[in-house]
């Protein structure tokens, strides 16, 4: 942020995991002023806090909230998926009225007890999909684009989308840095990744033990 600052290109923090009304408010007015939708994010901030409101309306004077248990159960039914404590869905769970039984468990998210769940047999029991099923391919994906985009020379992200797919295009520097410098080693770098990765798995099936990598042998 401070090169892309030092270069002259202007920074907008938008805070919407702040969890906050108020933040998420602000942020929606800052997203709506860059994008020239003054207007629109100011309707879109009024239905958000009139709704958050009017939720907040008619628990008033209700003392008889539903133990509620949530997990993101992507993974199927042979594992705990994870929870959410203060934050995220388990702040929602606790703004609509329930009770969040993962709330003193996790202070974030993650999996609680199953022992917890049974004892204190939740009311109501919400199990939230996913579908970033392919995370890892995605992890590498950004990392990937990441490296091509960073390095000791500062590059316009439209510069090195130009270099990219449209050589031409680009300044010869710019074409250089990006296709015989930062490409080629960000690739290479999958590849050892993956040889180590398969290394791995080679001398945890020979040697039966799940603890062993490449320098078990000194490699």
């Amino acid at each position: 942020m401070d090169r892309m600052e030092a270069a002259g290109i202007p920074v907008v923090v938008l805070d919407f995991n702040a969890q906050t009304v108020e933040k998420h408010v602000a942020s929606i007015a800052a997203l709506g002023g860059v994008l020239g939708e003054v207007e629109r994010a100011k309707t879109l901030s009024d239905i958000y806090s009139s709704a958050v409101a009017d939720v907040s309306r008619r628990l008033i004077g209700v003392t008889d909230r539903p133990k509620v248990y949530m997990e993101l159960g992507r993974k199927g039914a042979d594992e705990i998926g994870n929870s959410w404590g203060n934050a995220m869905w388990g702040r929602l769970v606790e703004t609509a009225g329930g009770v969040n039984i993962a709330k003193d468990q996790v202070a974030k998210w993650g999996p609680i007890s199953p022992e917890h769940v049974l004892a204190q047999n939740p009311e109501k029991i919400f199990l939230a999909g996913a579908a970033w099923t392919s995370s890892d391919k995605a992890v590498v994906a950004i990392a990937l684009v990441l490296d091509v985009l960073t390095g000791p020379a500062f590059l316009a992200i439209g510069d090195v989308v130009v270099a990219l797919f449209a050589p031409s295009s680009a300044s010869p520097t710019t074409s250089v840095i990006v296709w015989d410098i930062r490409l080629p080693m960000a690739l290479m770098a999958i590849v050892v990744g993956a040889a180590l990765g398969i290394a791995d798995t080679a001398m945890q099936t020979i040697l039966g033990n799940p603890l062993a990598s490449p320098y078990t042998l000194g490699f």
